[in-house]
């Protein structure tokens, strides 16, 4: 819905002034899709992305929903290559909960990222990641395991337990 949305948007006026970003991009109005393009390119430097990027941020600061779009639009790339590692290793029934828990994180995060250290998008996916991160282990939590993935009272005990599992789980020969 997030790239439809920016797909939209990018047929309309969102644009930045490339005059005032420099770094190589072109003296005119740039629009949200060309600049998406222009940032995945190899050739794009560290020095660009962070030009590009702390505009855009400072843009979505203002609450226009339409630069905060923006924002997600241009970072959806490395959203969707995010979300396909945390989806890799995640129970599928999760797929919605982490998509909208990385969605939200990147979104909330637009207002408190520093502009002027380096790595700004790096860091906004790396904030979202953890968001997603969390938001599966929170739902794993909650989610009822499948009968057939329950143990029955036949089973032993794990071999390893982890530092937080209660004595109960112990193995008979372990002892701390």
């Amino acid at each position: 819905m997030a790239e439809r949305t920016f797909q939209l948007l990018i047929a309309g006026p969102l644009a930045l002034d490339g005059r005032k970003v420099g770094h190589g991009l072109p003296a005119r109005a740039v629009g949200l899709g060309e600049l998406r393009e222009a940032l995945l390119k190899p050739a794009a430097t560290e020095a660009l992305k962070d030009a590009v990027w702390a505009e855009l941020v400072s843009r979505a600061r203002t609450k226009d929903p339409a630069w905060v779009i923006g924002c997600v639009g241009v970072a959806m790339p490395g959203l969707k290559n995010v979300a396909a590692r945390v989806l890799r290793s995640s129970p599928e029934r999760l797929a919605d909960d982490i998509g909208s828990e990385l969605l939200t994180e990147f979104v909330a995060q637009l207002d408190g990222i520093d502009i002027t250290r380096p790595h700004i998008a790096a860091r906004l996916m790396l904030r979202a990641r953890k968001g997603a991160l969390r938001a599966r282990g929170r739902e794993s939590r909650h989610l009822p395991c499948a009968s057939e993935e329950m143990p029955s009272r036949d089973d032993p005990p794990p071999a390893c337990p982890g530092p937080s599992a209660p004595p109960s789980t112990w193995p008979a020969t372990w002892s701390p």
